[in-house]
């Protein structure tokens, strides 16, 4: 503990993380339509696709050409697809020579300016965190597992994720909130208390009361209660205890019990007897008996 940096300066630095990798600045660019793509929109759009008509919705003087926003973007390729397939204009379709300035112009333009945005900024667009990324994030970052999320407003969605960078947009009220759980886990990872003792301890199965109890029963004692005969779960060498079940066997080891919460380095000495050439898999648990079972294969 007597490395740690100070608190306050555990809070500066998170909370300027926090600030830096939570607002991305988008740059618009604010242009016209190409030339040849404006003309073509006046000749054979405009009469219907007006502030005044609005067909289908759509004002093409009101259409912004700048491509950050995605449904902006969406807006034009829609045209250059409906023009191209003839379904635009609905009258009087046109000749390909005519489609030109959308087929090949709107086309080119369009890809030159997603292939420039892509190159400069990846192929997706940056976003905050939501809040179960936000939480799953402190937790690595922390050591710790309090429950946060609950704590924050619910995420925006677009096209029904919780992922898309439109959907997760940022007020006041969510900075203030997300600031109020940096300040929470700070708490819960940050504990001020006196340095643990340092020890070591050899545990052997031969000490272990249920393994102890099972051998010192001799084989086929007859249970008073149940009726059923004693059964031994195990054979006892001189530096070893070998299991000999095949089902679940009282094989917790129950001697030690963590005095205070912290990472202990715990060796465990194993080795196989008469398993006919097969492989014999161990798995080890660990366990405070009140979360879930967190274990691993050696």
């Amino acid at each position: 503990m007597a490395n740690l940096p100070h608190p306050s300066s555990q809070r500066v630095r998170l909370v300027l993380l926090f600030l830096t990798a939570f607002f991305v600045f988008s740059v618009t660019l604010d242009a016209a339509p190409p030339t040849e793509v404006a003309k073509f929109l006046s000749e054979n759009c405009k009469g219907c696709h007006n502030a005044s008509d609005r067909a289908g919705g759509l004002d093409i003087d009101a259409l912004d050409w700048a491509i950050d926003s995605q449904e902006n973007r969406g807006h034009w390729i829609r045209i250059h697809d409906r023009v191209v397939r003839g379904e635009m204009p609905p009258e009087s379709p046109l000749k390909d020579a005519e489609i030109a300035p959308i087929a090949e112009t709107l086309k080119k333009t369009l890809h030159a300016e997603i292939s420039e945005r892509q190159d400069r900024d990846g192929r997706t667009s940056y976003r905050r965190l939501n809040r179960r990324e936000f939480e799953n994030s402190l937790h690595d970052l922390l050591g710790i597992d309090t429950p946060l999320q609950h704590l924050l407003p619910e995420d925006g969605r677009a096209s029904g994720y919780d992922t898309v960078s439109e959907g997760l947009r940022i007020s006041g009220l969510q900075l203030e909130k997300y600031l109020e759980v940096i300040e929470l886990a700070l708490d819960d990872c940050i504990q001020l208390t006196e340095e643990p003792t340092v020890f070591q301890k050899r545990l052997r199965y031969h000490d272990e009361k249920g393994v102890r109890e099972n051998l010192d029963k001799g084989e086929g004692v007859v249970d008073p209660v149940s009726g059923e005969k004693h059964r031994q779960l195990f054979r006892q060498t001189e530096n070893a205890i070998v299991f000999i079940s095949h089902g679940y066997s009282p094989d917790d080891l129950r001697q030690f019990s963590p005095p205070a919460n912290g990472l202990y380095r715990i060796r465990a000495s194993a080795y196989s007897v008469d398993t006919r050439d097969e492989a014999v898999a161990l798995k080890v648990y660990s366990s405070d008996w009140k979360t879930s079972l967190r274990g691993y294969n050696q």
